[in-house]
């Protein structure tokens, strides 16, 4: 779903996978003992058969037509070698980002 360093994957993700992921990690100092930790909704696709468009779709609040069928393209992030695959654009992404790390 995406590729970068450590560093841009983890600072500035941009698949909406990612972000979920990301938002499922306790923060030391933050996260209290004992409380429930974040989780990414739905049910994970079955890997018999071929998939089209984006694996993560039926999980994912962005998803939309276009994220259902066909080949979806890797995209440039905002840094190169930072790249991810998903029909939203950068820009869209960052802001999905800054809507899900306030959440």
């Amino acid at each position: 779903m995406e590729t970068g360093t450590a560093e841009e994957v983890f600072n500035s993700p941009s698949h909406p996978y990612t972000q979920g992921l990301l938002n499922c990690i306790p923060i030391p100092g933050k996260t209290k003992r004992g409380a429930h930790l974040g989780s990414i909704a739905g049910i994970v696709p079955s890997l018999v058969g071929e998939m089209l468009g984006c694996h993560f779709a039926s999980r994912c609040s962005y998803a939309g037509p276009d994220c259902q069928t066909g080949k979806i393209e890797m995209r440039r992030a905002r840094q190169a070698g930072h790249e991810y695959r998903c029909v939203l654009p950068p820009e869209v992404c960052a802001k999905n980002r800054k809507r899900a790390s306030a959440a």
